[in-house]
């Protein structure tokens, strides 16, 4: 697919910035916006930033975003907001919710929006439904199907508290399951397998009238262990993630030993070239 893409509004603080309370809609709709870029990117998709950071006011605003917007040709037009409104600064325990606008529900414009309200939902975000607006800017001056959603309200602190919970990375990874209509998508990019050996050289040091002999290990390969256990999902003895330091330690060799066990190979902690022929496989 080709996707245009966009925050609405001005960065936070300049002219046309956007609603503010609770949540700042043009910092939020910008991380959103971004997640949404590099996800659909890394999906093999063709994204385009048309969001503005220079507007002079709102109508400006408006028209740089449409010049940008009409500049590509592409399936779907999509304008990201945060709403407000409601001013529930206490919360009711009632999440006021997602919703799109668009000037009609036919095509593409009405699919991309039902699967995005049923991915909010799903989260936790009341659906709101797919409003018909004929007398937004942006919806009537875009040369491609064109819809506008808006997350959640930035003066609701139900919506506010739910927001921070699933997070904005989460939020945008279901709205770009929703516009591939997929059920799974690839979020991180695969991690460049370790070359062998990782072992280190041996070095002398002479101190204290003594000699010392020492390791360095090779920091770069070790980290790129790690990063290839945490992308397989290996975890350390306590059930975590490695930390991706460098150091070759219980935590790393406790996962290469469950690597190990998991694929069949002798349990020593050790990583070396059985280990890593069975890593190239499952990393292709």
């Amino acid at each position: 697919m080709k996707i245009n893409l966009h925050a609405g509004h001005n960065p936070e603080h300049m002219v046309g910035s956007g609603a503010y309370d609770l949540l700042s809609e043009s910092t939020e709709n910008r991380l959103i916006v971004a997640e949404m870029i590099r996800v659909l990117k890394l999906n093999g998709h063709t994204v385009y930033d048309c969001t503005v950071n220079n507007g002079t006011s709102q109508r400006d605003i408006l028209q740089k975003i449409c010049a940008k917007c009409n500049a590509h040709d592409v399936d779907l037009d999509i304008s990201v907001h945060l709403n407000c409104g409601v001013s529930d600064h206490k919360g009711d325990r009632k999440v006021t919710g997602f919703e799109v606008y668009a000037t009609s529900t036919a095509g593409i414009k009405g699919e991309v929006a039902s699967r995005m309200r049923k991915k909010m939902a799903a989260i936790g975000f009341t659906d709101r439904g797919t409003i018909i607006r004929n007398n937004l800017y942006y919806l009537n001056h875009t040369k491609n199907k064109a819809i506008l959603i808006e997350v959640c309200f930035v003066d609701d602190k139900d919506d506010y508290n739910l927001y921070k919970k699933v997070g904005h990375k989460k939020i945008a990874q279901e709205l770009v399951k929703a516009i591939l209509n997929k059920s799974t998508i690839t979020i991180e990019e695969k991690p460049t397998l370790p070359k062998l050996p990782v072992d280190g050289k041996k070095y002398w040091m002479i101190g204290d009238g003594r000699d010392t002999r020492f390791t360095v290990y090779d920091v770069t390969q070790i980290k790129a262990i790690q990063r290839c256990f945490n992308h397989l999902g290996i975890k350390d003895e306590d059930g975590k993630k490695l930390g991706v330091n460098g150091y070759y330690g219980p935590k790393t060799a406790s996962c290469t030993s469950a690597f190990q066990e998991m694929h069949g190979l002798p349990v020593n902690g050790k990583f070396g070239n059985l280990c890593l022929g069975v890593m190239t496989e499952l990393m292709k």
